[in-house]
């Protein structure tokens, strides 16, 4: 891994953060002192706390919407004066980032880049031209359901996955089959300048337990240090990444969400932008100042705290009935995404995150499974 440099100077004194959930991008850019407007779907205590302002969008059941988006952009924005760092949100709509583009800074990759990766017959075809590992994926009906996966185009978090079955014959212009492959999820947080391609570390992800949109919803994940992997994975992973890298001229951070079984490994998806578990590798340096000094032409480095013998982990915590917090409500303090006092939610939504930090993955991760089971005691009984 490169020896870290000091991360230059950054002329970004406030930012417009959007996306599903921006906590963790207004917690980065709050230690870079850069002023943070947020816009996401929840604007919880914790977002509330470290930004300047922060307001609400509306879902439209994939992504932003439209209308929502740009009232609350021109609210919070009306002179477009804020250079603009996006989350996950826009996967199933780019043109939305392309419009926000127009007349604003993105300090983020293009939408005609974010349409690429998310268009699977174009993916599909680009990973193969440049011969990386992955699973099969078909736009016709396989012989039969078994060993297969029905996805939709511009999915995130795992909500439109799900086993094929055999009433899903069909697929639509947004519709694919993709084999099914057993695993770990592993994603690769990789840093891209003009200059250099760094993945900064690993991480293992895991799925939620018994969530009502099935069973590949995102459940949480912990650091792993670069070594837990077999070296020739770890290395063609890297190698993967440079490759991806140069083909679509990625800048900042960036993330490969692949499957590794013992020596081989799948590349699954790429999020052009500031993925889920960046925040697990991030210490006192800030890594979306790192990710915004990419798109001024300078070529910074990270340093994961797991080469410190730090792993951190997260796991969400979703209701599993219809509850309300009671107006005396207090969180852990181990807890982050915090829902306000009084707030209510619908079983399948989240509720908060919980944390734990550990001295290996292994400890980390049942810490942050203990805690989560504490939670899910503590609003077990809410109504």
């Amino acid at each position: 891994m490169p020896i870290p440099k000091p991360l230059g100077t950054l002329e970004v004194q406030d930012c417009l953060l959007i996306g599903l959930t921006v906590r963790s991008l207004v917690a980065s850019v709050h230690k870079a002192g850069i002023g943070a407007y947020a816009l996401d779907l929840f604007s919880d205590l914790d977002t509330r706390e470290k930004s300047i302002k922060s307001f609400t969008v509306e879902y439209d059941g994939r992504g932003f919407e439209s209308n929502s988006l740009f009232a609350r952009i021109e609210q919070l924005d009306p002179n477009a004066t804020l250079p603009v760092v996006y989350a996950g949100g826009f996967e199933h709509n780019p043109s939305q980032i392309e419009r926000i583009a127009d007349g604003r800074q993105v300090l983020g990759n293009s939408a005609s880049v974010l349409a690429k990766l998310k268009n699977p017959r174009l993916f599909s075809n680009t990973v193969s031209e440049l011969g990386i590992p992955a699973p099969r994926t078909r736009f016709d009906c396989p012989e039969n359901s078994d060993g297969w996966l029905y996805k939709s185009a511009g999915g995130s978090g795992g909500l439109e996955v799900r086993r094929a079955t055999e009433f899903d014959f069909e697929c639509h212009s947004d519709n694919y089959y993709q084999e099914f492959r057993s695993g770990q999820i592993v994603t690769a947080t990789v840093l891209c300048t003009d200059k250099h391609t760094q993945t900064v570390g690993f991480s293992e992800q895991w799925c939620a337990e018994s969530h009502s949109d099935g069973e590949f919803i995102y459940g949480g994940a912990v650091a792993r240090s670069s070594n837990s992997l077999e070296s020739n994975v770890r290395s063609s992973i890297e190698n993967a990444a440079a490759l991806l890298a140069a083909h679509y001229q990625f800048r900042g951070l960036v993330s490969l969400d692949t499957i590794v079984q013992n020596d081989e490994w799948w590349l699954l998806e790429v999020n052009p932008r500031p993925g889920a578990t960046f925040e697990l590798h991030e210490g006192a340096e800030s890594f979306l100042a790192a990710h915004c000094l990419a798109f001024s032409d300078q070529s910074p480095t990270l340093k994961s705290v797991t080469n410190l013998g730090e792993y951190t982990a997260h796991s969400v915590i979703y209701a599993s009935n219809a509850m309300t917090l009671p107006s005396d409500w207090v969180w852990p303090m181990w807890v982050r995404d915090r829902a306000a006092p009084g707030e209510s939610f619908e079983p399948g939504d989240p509720v908060c995150t919980a944390y734990a930090t550990a001295g290996s993955s292994e400890v980390a991760r049942q810490l942050v499974e203990d805690r989560h089971h504490h939670i899910v005691d503590m609003i077990g009984k809410l109504r």
